[in-house]
């Protein structure tokens, strides 16, 4: 005779604070050679334990220059989100295109201190000339009809 059991067992792992960015917005387009402008990191704690003393650092490399580098909340709950905002210039030789941005972030979880870097990307986007006539280079097959006045 054989016997056979099948047993289940469930296993709920505890995986303490855990962090994700849900969103990155800005007041206004990121362009080349603008100044202290707004990022907004949207943070949750995905986590299921209480999270104090965030330090969150923006480590910003080309076309990125941070005017205020840290940011601090002094607590995540378990499923709740907050911002954390930076202001950033950017260089006027920036090209268009998605540059990534790492935020390293510090806390404490019952009282033992922890670090992790996430990362996301930042849009920067040429800025409209004023002047028409000084990027003919992106016109395509249309008429500059110059009337003499």
């Amino acid at each position: 005779v054989i016997y056979s059991e099948k047993l289940i067992a469930t296993v709920k792992v505890d995986k303490g604070v855990d962090f994700e960015i849900l969103d990155v917005t800005s007041p206004q387009k990121i362009i080349p050679d603008v100044k202290d402008a707004i990022l907004a990191i949207n943070l949750k704690n995905t986590g299921s334990k209480l999270a104090k003393e965030i330090k969150l650092s923006l480590a910003a490399q080309y076309p990125f220059i941070p005017s205020g580098k840290s940011y601090f909340i002094s607590e995540l709950r378990s499923g709740e989100t907050k911002d954390a905002i930076f202001h950033v210039d950017v260089d006027a030789a920036a090209s268009s295109q998605t540059y990534p941005v790492d935020v390293l972030i510090e806390w404490k979880e019952e009282d033992v201190s922890y670090t992790k870097t996430k990362t996301f990307g930042v849009p920067v986007e040429k800025s409209p000339t004023s002047n028409p006539l000084a990027n003919l280079a992106n016109l395509r097959n249309e008429y500059i009809v110059i009337a003499a006045g």
